[in-house]
């Protein structure tokens, strides 16, 4: 679910290789999910993310701020201005209007499938456009076979598979 999820928001923003995308978290599944997949697919990407994750999102080459008021200018300078999107996928109340000032006031750059918009600030959301791209199935034989190799990764599962005693091998 992270993988389809990820991926059709990224293909509904639509993001190419060379632009930037600020996902706002990316500490959970979809939402690490998402910082991967718009790596691998070339383009830059800010997120914001406690520490708990934050040295593994840069090992993947994403720039990482922490939550916390001061966010909208930080994003802004790690990406030498406005981003050319952003991806929101906490349900957070208040975050949607500064993502909305991240990518210079554009709504429509602003895609969220964790929020309704309830601020009515007409952000594109997962609930208006979720028919409009269909589910992205497609893309989980190829995330998969990433996974196996140990090229796309989720850090809580990671965790866990841990605390039960299986343990990836990384491929030579």
């Amino acid at each position: 679910m992270a993988v389809e999820a990820a991926a059709r928001s990224i293909d509904l923003l639509p993001l190419t290789a060379g632009q930037t995308l600020m996902v706002d978290g990316g500490e959970t599944m979809t939402r690490f999910a998402a910082v991967q997949i718009a790596l691998l697919r070339g383009a830059h990407v800010i997120a914001s993310a406690g520490e708990t994750f934050a040295d593994r999102l840069r090992e993947l080459g994403a720039k990482v701020t922490p939550y916390s008021e001061g966010m909208v200018e930080r994003v802004r300078e790690h990406a030498g201005g406005a981003p050319d999107f952003a991806l929101h996928t906490a349900q957070v109340k208040g975050t949607l209007p500064d993502l909305v000032r991240i990518v210079d006031g554009d709504p429509k750059r602003v895609f969220s499938f964790a929020d309704q918009d309830e601020e009515g600030i007409g952000v594109r959301t997962a609930w208006k456009e979720q028919g409009t791209n269909g589910l992205r199935y497609d893309v989980l034989v190829q995330y998969a076979q990433l996974a196996a190799k140990v090229a796309f990764r989720f850090p809580s599962l990671e965790r866990l598979l841990w605390k039960i005693g299986v343990r990836q091998q990384k491929s030579a």
